[in-house]
């Protein structure tokens, strides 16, 4: 069944067609249905062969959909690997169909002034701070350089704004030894972020110090 506001059941709907086009045939083709309905439209050999295209086509958009709606928590993160995914899967091929081409024409243009500059570099930031993503291939290294400073940047000033909140909660600063917030995370993250690590290594970057998921971690140390 078509629903149409969720398109994903268009793809369901034609892959079906497909997997069933010979029951469906065979189907059409009886005396029964031939007698009770004298004109009946069926897809061509044409058509069939532009089915087929697009449901290798869409594949990627579901899987994308699917991904973010299988998550018990999304986040933003996976916009930008799902965005470039699906322009990868759409880039024009010279072997294309002309109802092939459009369409991959159509999507490219639709997602491609989805986010402003501002939000879009938000985005990349976040991809960057999630370890399964942190490679950003997508990018060149001059880009990967910039997405990594502008981190670099937002976590030296949130470093900057606990000092000072903290000063303004603290009567008599002046007498209050304030706690230092260790920066070995902040310089590993600028200095060493080209070198991919092994799985579980990523979050020892971040915070700067040896940890374990079951311990609490405080947000100052001396």
């Amino acid at each position: 069944m078509d629903v149409i506001t969720r398109w994903n059941s268009s793809l369901d709907m034609l892959e079906r067609y497909l997997e069933q086009q010979e029951a469906i045939a065979a189907s059409l083709a009886s005396p029964q249905i031939k007698h009770n309905a004298r004109d009946i439209d069926t897809l061509d050999s044409s058509y069939i062969r532009v089915a087929e295209d697009l449901v290798k086509l869409l594949k990627p958009l579901k899987t994308a959909t699917t991904v973010l709606c299988d998550e018990k928590t999304p986040t933003v993160s996976l916009i930008v690997p799902l965005k470039s995914m699906i322009q990868q899967s759409m880039a024009p091929n010279e072997d294309d169909s002309t109802a092939i081409a459009n369409t991959k024409s159509a999507i490219l243009n639709n997602i491609s002034g989805r986010y402003s500059e501002d939000v879009y570099h938000c985005l990349l930031e976040c991809t960057a701070l999630d370890p399964r993503f942190r490679a950003l291939p997508q990018l060149d290294h001059g880009q990967r350089e910039a997405v990594f400073l502008r981190v670099q940047d937002k976590a030296k000033q949130l470093e900057q704004n606990q000092i000072t909140d903290w000063r303004r909660l603290v009567p008599g600063e002046q007498q209050v030894k304030i706690p230092q917030i260790k920066n070995r995370g902040l310089q590993e993250l600028s200095c060493k972020w080209k070198n991919l690590l092994p799985r579980g290594q990523h979050l020892k970057i971040y915070l700067g110090t040896h940890f374990l998921l079951s311990q609490q971690i405080s947000p100052y140390r001396e």
